[in-house]
């Protein structure tokens, strides 16, 4: 973990609800940055006092750039939207752990913002000569971010209500595959998504391995702010989100 002033290239609208967020970083952490792990943000705003947690959603060692995608949701990303090209940005990174990379087959499960992660997970696999399908599940168009369905050729995205990709669920288009023909599944989404998608996935022989989404105080594991339930070695223990995770075995999270 460092503490480093990043530098914004670029911070632009990509629906009404999410923006891309690139900034270039010293190269010599680039290498250290893996899917899953994240950054802590400081914003520099009237009100808002602790910094804030986005996984990353892409790194770019040739450029030096990483790329975050942020949905606004409050005080703090609407005040991180309006940071301008040029502008310095405090930051806390590389945080937590990360996603197994695995060759073979993999199927991604994305909910939302929880897309994020997972296009940089996608990236890195297939740069490892594995395949990956991607079911992308988002509520609404304003959650839905073009770029992705771009980036992928195998790729099926749902909506709840009417708009881009099939009228459902993310569980409806894990109920359309055989799942048993995958080597591996990674999830990412909202608890209510995998809430739903863990008892289908219980019995999955192969690594399922999901990033949790949780409100960080601190980031490094201090504050004891985003504690999660694991089930492991026969009994329940009590884990940090952003130390232990955010990456955990699904099959061993309480949701």
């Amino acid at each position: 973990m460092q503490d480093l002033k990043g530098l914004v290239v670029e911070n632009i609208p990509l629906t009404k609800e999410i923006y891309k967020l690139q900034i270039s970083v010293p190269e010599e952490i680039l290498p250290e940055i893996i899917p899953g792990s994240f950054a802590m943000l400081k914003i520099e705003a009237k009100g808002v006092f602790l910094r804030r947690p986005f996984s990353f959603a892409d790194v770019d060692l040739k450029t030096g750039l990483v790329t975050f995608y942020i949905k606004l949701v409050g005080k703090g990303t609407g005040a991180l939207r309006e940071i301008h090209p040029g502008q310095e940005i405090s930051m806390l990174l590389p945080l937590g752990r990360g996603f197994t990379v695995m060759p073979g087959k993999s199927l991604l499960v994305a909910g939302g913002i929880g897309i994020a992660p997972l296009n940089f997970l996608a990236r890195e696999i297939i740069k490892k000569g594995g395949e990956i399908s991607i079911i992308y599940g988002v509520k609404n168009e304003a959650m839905f971010i073009p770029e992705i369905t771009k980036n992928f050729k195998n790729i099926e995205v749902y909506s709840e209500i009417p708009g881009p990709g099939k009228k459902g669920l993310v569980l409806d288009g894990l109920k359309a595959k055989d799942i048993n023909s995958y080597d591996q599944i990674y999830l990412c989404g909202p608890n209510v998504m995998l809430q739903a998608a863990k008892p289908y996935l219980q019995n999955f022989s192969g690594l399922v391995e999901v990033s949790l989404e949780s409100y960080m105080a601190c980031g490094f594991g201090a504050c004891l702010g985003c504690v999660v339930k694991v089930f492991s070695n026969n009994e329940i223990e009590y884990k940090k989100v952003c130390k232990d995770g955010p990456v955990f075995n699904f099959k061993e999270v309480v949701l």
